[in-house]
């Protein structure tokens, strides 16, 4: 996607950075966080993270105050930023995330998250 030229000049003007376009959004940078914003230019997820990863299988990995979870391709939280270290491989679409210790996967069962860390 491309942004029009009138609305990219304005977003120069609101953001340090804006990436090239993945799946119909952008992380933009305002100084010191990060959000999304779509092909139009709206901010879908505000510029609250520390850091915003690239994107793998329409999800992005973003971490807030030394912490981890994932958004969607739109900027729909799908995991908060609860987990303490997240591992860099993925292996067979499994992304383990570690949470008091222990390690898990809650990208694929989000409802049992807290017993399976203990929270």
């Amino acid at each position: 996607e491309v942004l029009k030229p009138e609305v990219y000049d304005e977003l120069q003007k609101l953001y340090a950075s804006i990436s090239d376009f993945d799946s119909g959004t952008a992380i933009v940078q305002d100084g010191k966080t990060y959000g999304l914003i779509d092909s139009k230019g709206k901010l879908v997820l505000p510029c609250q993270y520390d850091t915003i990863y690239p994107l793998y299988n329409d999800m992005r990995i973003v971490s807030s105050n030394a912490l981890y979870g994932m958004v969607g391709v739109q900027g729909d939280i799908c995991i908060s930023c609860v987990y303490e270290d997240v591992h860099g491989t993925v292996c067979a679409d499994y992304l383990p995330f570690k949470r008091n210790g222990k390690w898990g996967n809650p990208a694929v069962c989000c409802h049992w998250c807290d017993r399976l860390y203990g929270g």
